[in-house]
């Protein structure tokens, strides 16, 4: 994980949302730039140089725990440098702009709120960023913190996440985004698991459920094909994770427990009805299916 320097919310919201047999090392960006705007810029151009960091360690994917860089940027630069680590690290690279991109394209979304952190000037690269994606950010809470030292969005309190997404439940939208990997987001959104507004994610809750499904999905699929070459051996018929293997799927997506995002970020997406619960997207949990590269 390539964190911001100075960022002290993602670690501990990945250590809660990670699935399990999945883990983490990070990394962080580092700038001596004063201003926000020339920060990101800085840990954009060097996401490369960072990834050094981790030298030969076994890597199944690696992420970007920064929204701001990828607004700056811009869709076209950014799905060229991913290209670029891809192709050079041989393993998935993830921004956590294009791991809400994957989320929202899956859910259907096209009308989306935001709840943001950013300043004015960020704001408007954000907003700029998602319509070149093809979403409409019709309504956006602001939260920004004007009055810390230390720094305007690492410096923000749940509480204050928690009143700008509340104002947001009973807008018209299809779902709503609660941006940058720095303000603190896990128990706001676990606030709205039973509220009537649209599905509420965040982009660290999106960028463990893309990178997790990028670090784990090789292991679980090879663990449950061990699982039933076994019963297979004994003859016993597949069951559990080894019948849903046999169907073409891994457990690893399928057959979630309580603790994996997946099954998480399901009940963001679902309302609560006399029936336990039905999807908004088709019924089924969107992050089951395949995001876009």
């Amino acid at each position: 994980m390539l964190t911001p320097q100075a960022n002290i919310t993602v670690e501990p919201e990945f250590n809660l949302l990670l699935p399990p047999r999945v883990a983490m090392i990070n990394a962080r960006l580092m700038s001596d730039k004063p201003a926000m705007d020339a920060r990101l810029i800085d840990y954009f151009a060097n996401y490369g140089g960072a990834l050094r960091q981790f030298a030969n360690a076994p890597l199944q994917a690696a992420a970007a725990a920064c929204t701001g860089a990828s607004y700056l940027a811009g869709r076209e630069r950014e799905a060229s440098l991913v290209e670029e680590l891809q192709a050079r690290h041989g393993f998935a690279f993830i921004t956590a702009a294009t791991a809400v991109v994957a989320a929202l394209t899956v859910l259907k979304a096209r009308r989306i709120g935001l709840v943001s952190p950013y300043p004015a000037g960020l704001n408007e690269a954000s907003v700029a960023y998602w319509r070149s994606h093809g979403f409409d950010p019709v309504e956006i809470a602001s939260v920004f913190n004007t009055e810390s030292a230390f720094h305007p969005i690492y410096s923000l309190e749940g509480s204050a996440a928690t009143k700008a997404l509340r104002s947001l439940e009973g807008k018209s939208l299809d779902a709503i985004v609660m941006l940058g990997t720095g303000m603190p987001t896990l128990a706001p959104i676990a606030e709205t698991i039973k509220w009537s507004g649209a599905p509420a994610m965040s982009c660290n809750l999106c960028l463990a459920w893309r990178g997790g499904r990028g670090a784990g999905r090789e292991r679980a699929e090879r663990r449950d094909a061990e699982a039933l070459a076994t019963r297979r051996r004994l003859g016993r018929p597949p069951q559990g994770a080894d019948a849903t293997l046999v169907r073409g799927k891994s457990a690893y997506h399928s057959s979630c427990n309580g603790s994996t995002v997946a099954t998480r970020l399901h009940r963001l997406c679902c309302r609560d009805n006399a029936n336990g619960g039905s999807c908004r997207a088709n019924n089924q949990s969107p992050f089951d299916e395949t995001p876009p590269s």
